[in-house]
């Protein structure tokens, strides 16, 4: 029997009854925080991203709804910027993340594709992909985007300039 608790991307050993609710808290934000700095740099290359295009999808490579929204805006002619969350490199410019091992506290970059995501998740209130932004707005996910009428779809990219007038 697997007796851990998964915390992001974290495993620690399952403290449910050790611990109270609030050291819990405290041991969920010391183990998945970011710098405020770091997290301020991924903000700004989140929101520089949807300024600078008409349209961005922020996705990942293997996520199936992500293809499918990528196929709908393909199909349609639009200019779109994607950006690959999971292809992101790892920089010295953002977070590193804690945690302990052998009973020291070890650190690792974190990969600057998290980072946005946690930006964007800041910013929309959505964590899943794909995260679509048209003329600056939020459109929302896959289902969202076949969720609306192809004419008034028509009529955003237009007015974006992601598509031939």
């Amino acid at each position: 029997m697997n007796h851990c608790i998964k915390i992001r991307s974290l495993s620690l050993p399952n403290l449910d009854g050790f611990y109270n609710q609030q050291q819990m808290s405290f041991l969920r934000r010391f183990f998945t925080s970011t710098p405020s700095a770091n997290m301020d740099a991924a903000r700004t290359k989140a929101q520089q991203l949807i300024d600078e295009n008409a349209v961005v999808v922020f996705s990942k490579s293997y996520c199936p709804y992500c293809r499918s929204t990528k196929r709908i805006l393909d199909g349609m002619g639009a200019k779109y910027k994607p950006y690959e969350l999971n292809q992101e490199g790892k920089s010295a410019v953002f977070a590193f993340r804690r945690r302990f091992h052998r009973g020291r506290l070890l650190t690792r970059y974190a990969d600057d594709g998290d980072l946005v995501q946690d930006a964007l998740q800041q910013l929309t209130g959505q964590r899943t992909v794909p995260n679509i932004f048209i003329g600056k707005k939020h459109i929302g996910g896959n289902s969202d985007l076949e969720a609306q009428n192809r004419k008034d779809l028509e009529g955003l990219l237009r007015a974006a300039g992601a598509l031939e007038q």
